[in-house]
């Protein structure tokens, strides 16, 4: 019995090693199973190419900025430079009555066709020069050039001026008239075009181009105040035309402020970089359902600064 058992429970030298060897696999694959965790790592996301995008994107601005500040300030203090150069040079002045002056007497002086037709524009509209510093006022003239001319103004004494019946016209033409059925000029500002813009009074071609650009990088105008926010219109020249200009908010152009792209947003003149930047990541996790949610979500954007730009704003 014994010799039976010991026949079919012992092994030779062949079958230990491979029994050896066995074990010795299993052994190690438990202990790589085991380890397996320790040389996994989770995997996260990288942001750093998003940081770095908006990086370029913030530099490249400024830069844009920069280059246009300095373009214009150098174009400027070159025109400058240019307009007295040439100013010295060409005047030669005479005494001149500067009221109905001949286009050739002006020719004469040394001014340019552009003054010139400013001048005559000025006469059209029933413009008169009662003092020789009225003359200082026309824009194609400069304070250098009106230096020059001064002493060789001589204007006849107010009363032979106000006789002529000019500047009664100029007082009827904004005024109601139940005889002749004429009203006064009013233009519409989210819809004229800058044809039309330079019948209101001291609006040239130059003015006009501004106000349309402006008006569309706002999306339209909502208040009159706002045209003083375009470069060159001061309180002076605002009071001039604000009587002749009305505004359709229902014409203004709105950013959808749950979808717009990042930078549609940011093309507005009232929303800085950063502004933006915090609208971009509060309506990540969820979007805007209220405009109060919209300001309780962004600091950057103050009580001043959210009701200038409300009117440029919508949810859908």
């Amino acid at each position: 019995m014994k010799n039976i058992i010991k026949q079919y429970f012992s092994f030779n030298k062949r079958e230990r090693s491979g029994i050896f060897f066995l074990i010795f696999i299993i052994f190690i694959l438990i202990i790589t199973n085991y380890l397996l965790p320790f040389f996994s790592q989770n995997k996260q996301i990288d942001f750093s190419e998003f940081d770095k995008e908006i990086s370029v994107f913030e530099t490249s601005q400024k830069a844009i900025q920069d280059s246009i500040k300095k373009a214009y300030s150098q174009k400027t203090f070159n025109y400058k430079k240019q307009k007295t150069i040439i100013t010295k040079n060409k005047l030669t002045p005479f005494k001149f009555n500067p009221n109905d002056l001949s286009i050739e007497k002006w020719k004469e002086l040394g001014l340019t066709e552009n003054q010139i037709k400013v001048i005559k524009n000025y006469e059209k509209r029933g413009g008169k020069f009662y003092k020789k510093e009225d003359l200082k006022k026309i824009y194609s003239i400069s304070k250098e050039e009106y230096k020059i001319l001064e002493p060789f103004i001589v204007i006849p004494e107010i009363k032979k001026i106000k006789q002529k019946p000019e500047p009664k016209k100029i007082k009827q033409k904004s005024k109601y008239n139940p005889a002749t059925k004429t009203k006064p000029l009013i233009i519409e500002l989210n819809s004229v075009d800058s044809t039309q813009l330079i019948k209101l009074p001291g609006i040239g071609p130059v003015f006009s181009q501004r106000i349309i650009k402006y008006r569309d990088l706002l999306g339209g105008f909502f208040s009159s105040k706002q045209l003083m926010e375009v470069y060159g219109i001061d309180s002076s020249k605002f009071n001039k035309i604000s009587s002749f200009i009305r505004f359709d908010t229902s014409l203004i152009k709105k950013i959808n402020i749950n979808e717009a792209s990042f930078k549609k947003i940011l093309k507005h003149p009232y929303i800085n970089f950063e502004m933006t930047k915090q609208i971009a990541n509060s309506r990540k996790l969820k979007k805007y359902d209220t405009f109060q949610e919209f300001q309780e979500k962004n600091m950057l954007i103050n009580d001043s600064i959210f009701k200038k730009i409300i009117p440029y704003l919508q949810l859908k």
